[in-house]
Order: C-alpha cells, then structure tokens, then sequence
C-alpha cells in the first residue's frame, strides 16, 4: 500500500526571508518544528532505506505512463491538429 503527503512552504534552512515583526516566536517556533521533521525523515530513511520516505515531486521517473489515447484534441493550441474538413 502506497499513500502520500503533501509538504508546502519547504524552503532551505538558512535561506533569507523577511523577517515578520509580529509573530517572530511562531516563526522560531515553526523552524524548529520544520527542522525537527527534517531529522525525522532523515532517521526513518537511514534506518528504513534509502528515499523510503521523500519529498513530492523528487521522482524523476514514473513506472507509469499517460495513456495518449485519452488525450483531449490540442487543435486550439497545435497547428497540426486542427480539423480538417472534407
């Protein structure tokens, strides 16, 4: 069984952003918790295996394929598919 989880607002550890003066201790609060599953991942991968947990979008190559019969026509946007009457 295969399931997945969405992570948003990823950005790397020591990376600059403007610093918000209303809720600079959420903030801190948030990086911790960010780097505390960072380590998480990283200790379930060392101990489970290689990429066995991973962020979305790493794969760089799907065991499946679009099925391109399915394909809705590109005539608005593609020249050499657009209908032609008889």
């Amino acid at each position: 069984m295969k399931s997945g989880v969405i992570l948003l607002d990823l950005k790397a550890k020591n990376s600059y952003s403007q610093p918000d003066f209303f809720i600079t201790e959420l903030a801190h609060l948030l990086q911790r918790k960010s780097d505390m599953l960072v380590k998480k991942i990283d200790s379930i991968n060392q101990k489970m295996g290689k990429n066995t947990i991973q962020l979305g979008g790493i794969q760089k190559s799907a065991p499946w394929q679009v099925k391109r019969e399915l394909l809705s026509q590109r005539y608005t946007t593609r020249w050499d598919e657009l209908p032609l009457g008889k």
